[in-house]
């Protein structure tokens, strides 16, 4: 099966007006099982500040997003 992932990057309880950082570099997915993946990334070239956590969503092709993880 086709899996499509996606990360975006969750801010925090506070505003901060800073540029968002660069995507995550050197993103692979390994098949654990016929049900599962482990998605790994390093940190971007450009953090514009700290980081905050990634959640990734992903769903097999024709159905609709998300289903998440952090």
């Amino acid at each position: 099966a086709l899996i499509v992932l996606k990360a975006t990057l969750i801010l925090g309880g506070h505003v901060e007006y800073r540029a968002a950082p660069s995507p995550p570099t050197d993103i692979t997915a390994k098949a654990l099982s016929s049900s599962s993946i482990m998605v790994s990334w390093s940190p971007p070239a450009q953090t514009n500040g700290p980081l905050e956590p990634y959640r990734a969503h992903c769903t097999k092709v024709g159905e609709n997003w998300p289903r998440s993880a952090t």
